[in-house]
């Protein structure tokens, strides 16, 4: 290196390592010597910025953002990084005025526009935040930010009409999407899509909810629950029997929603607090006390029992094999079919069984008029003292097709 000083190259490198092997003084020193051996070069300061990042230092971070912004100011990577680092750090008005100069530069961008609402809506200016999100339309042409957005006005009961469309047109592309969906050509990206189905018949579920339509909302939020049993969703229908007065059903998804919270495919690590304390907060006024901590195997034994389905004994002794089962709806009637099912693995005895499955009702409900589908795996299995049933997976623990 000292033969070299100006090899650019081999400082960054050394800072990113020395920064990974959490070495921060020594690791910035080598990226700052890279950049004044380089001055123009724009992707150092960027290197540093991200690597900063990515370990969490955003306090570090800021001072070298807002050096890149003066030295490149076209460039809208500058604002873009600087205001996430804002909004980790909770200086939430900084954040949305260093969002609103990344619009200026690239006002097409649907990310930038929904970063800027969150912020000032975070810093309570729901005013600029409405004006915000509302722009959110003219430049997400696929719709990608519609849930999260809906989610949080939602959340903030801040003009629920939008959230509403925003959430009803996230909705319809998540089925439209999933009419794709064939077990011949399965691929993980089909088994994965039930978790956006289920998110997103949530979120409408949710703004049906605050908007008082509560018989909508309880047909997404059921749907959504049978899909994945996340702890949000649990939540969300724990409140709206709150709300209802089904004392009995709130208390039973409130303690489910507590136990799956932390295995929610929804949450960003700074919504947990804020849901578990919604779902803490509604059971304790629902049994008049603070609840005290029940064992988790209650809500367990519900959840499994939830995920089984007895069959007639079809197989003499032991004999099981997990299988995907396709569930359809066509938008007409009330609840999902099984219309499809393939062996994946397990004994020839059982591979032979799969029609087994097509009898089963899974009690899902259908709650739009969109034609819709998704991918369940399971283990079908008779077994000598219990008989047969068909134990569906947790979604969550479904990360191959073999």
């Amino acid at each position: 290196m000292s033969a070299d000083p100006k090899f650019t190259r081999a400082w960054v490198l050394l800072g990113v390592l020395l920064l990974g092997q959490k070495q921060v003084d020594a690791g910035m020193d080598a990226f700052h010597k890279a950049m004044a051996a380089d001055p123009a070069q724009p992707a150092i300061p960027k290197a540093l910025g991200y690597s900063l990042m990515a370990d969490s230092r955003f306090e570090d971070a800021v001072p070298v953002w807002q050096d890149y912004m003066k030295a490149h100011p076209d460039d809208v990577d500058g604002p873009a990084n600087l205001g996430n680092c804002l909004l980790k750090l909770k200086r939430y008005s900084e954040a949305a005025a260093t969002f609103e100069a990344a619009v200026k530069i690239r006002g097409d961008r649907a990310n930038l526009q929904a970063s800027l609402g969150s912020a000032y809506l975070l810093a309570g200016e729901r005013e600029q935040a409405i004006a915000a999100f509302t722009k959110l339309a003219d430049v997400d042409g696929e719709g990608i930010y519609f849930n999260d957005v809906a989610y949080e006005m939602a959340n903030d009961d801040l003009q629920l009409p939008l959230a509403f469309d925003y959430a009803k047109r996230a909705v319809r592309a998540a089925e439209e999407q999933s009419q794709k969906i064939a077990l011949p050509d399965l691929k993980m990206e089909d088994v994965r899509q039930i978790f956006k189905l289920a998110a997103y018949w949530d979120t409408l579920g949710w703004v049906d909810e605050r908007m008082s339509h509560l018989d909508e909302a309880e047909r997404y939020l059921q749907a959504s629950w049978k899909l994945t049993q996340d702890g949000v969703v649990a939540g969300h229908l724990c409140h709206l029997y709150r709300r209802v007065h089904k004392t009995e059903l709130a208390v039973r998804m409130c303690r489910m929603g507590i136990s799956r919270m932390s295995m929610s495919q929804q949450l960003t690590p700074g919504q947990y607090q804020t849901e578990i304390a919604a779902a803490q907060e509604n059971l304790n006024h629902l049994t008049g006390h603070p609840a005290k901590p029940k064992s988790t195997s209650d809500e367990s034994g519900l959840i499994i029992r939830e995920r089984e389905f007895k069959l007639p004994r079809f197989l003499p002794g032991t004999q099981s094999a997990e299988f995907f089962v396709l569930l359809v709806t066509d938008g007409k009637t009330k609840t999902f079919e099984v219309e499809d099912v393939k062996f994946i693995s397990g004994s020839d005895k059982t591979k032979l069984q799969g029609k087994q499955l097509k009898s089963i009702n899974f009690n899902v409900p259908s709650p739009s008029d969109v034609p819709t589908r998704f991918v369940w795996r399971g283990i079908l299995g008779c077994y000598q003292y219990t008989g047969c049933s068909f134990v569906l997976l947790d979604p969550a623990t479904v990360n191959s097709l073999n």
